[in-house]
């Protein structure tokens, strides 16, 4: 009885052509969910520190109810889980005017009273953005980058609410 020799080796080969691509693709899924959780975390950062801006304007009585721009900057730094205050890039925008933080952590000492008297009225607007460049190991794959530095996707953010008080 003479045995089959023509198939020896071909499992090797079928797991590597399916192998490949299904490695490929369980990276994809992985940095896709890193993106939608760096998005969703800028969001969830800007949502709260605008809310806490919101709840403190002319009419909050208390000692230390004026918040800064500084608590607004920790506040955002502590909700965007993953992304470095060096990276995100903030705008804090009311009636008064706006401050512009680019990067973060240079208002990081800003004590300034945001938002400012003129601005913090109840029923005034305020309006909190940021920008975070996103980059992905995969955009080296994309096609037209080789050779070049890919600059990544920018995710921005924003939320605008009434001064409550």
């Amino acid at each position: 009885m003479r045995k089959h020799q023509g198939g020896k080796g071909s499992a090797i080969v079928e797991f590597t052509l399916v192998a490949i691509p299904l490695i490929f693709i369980q990276f994809s899924i992985v940095e896709i969910c890193r993106g939608m959780w760096d998005y969703h975390s800028l969001a969830q950062a800007v949502k709260a520190a605008c809310r806490s801006a919101a709840t403190r304007g002319a009419g909050c009585a208390g000692a230390g109810c004026a918040t800064t721009v500084s608590q607004l900057a920790t506040t955002i730094s502590a909700y965007a889980l993953g992304m470095p205050a060096s990276a995100l890039n903030v705008t804090l925008t009311s009636n008064a005017g706006s401050v512009t933080c680019d990067p973060l952590n240079a208002c990081a000492g800003n004590n300034t009273v945001w938002p400012p008297a003129g601005g913090n009225a109840a029923g005034s607007d305020i309006v909190i953005s940021a920008s975070y460049n996103f980059t992905s190991m995969l955009m080296m794959f994309a096609p037209g980058t080789k050779g070049m530095q890919f600059s990544g996707v920018t995710f921005t953010a924003e939320s605008r609410q009434v001064i409550l008080y």
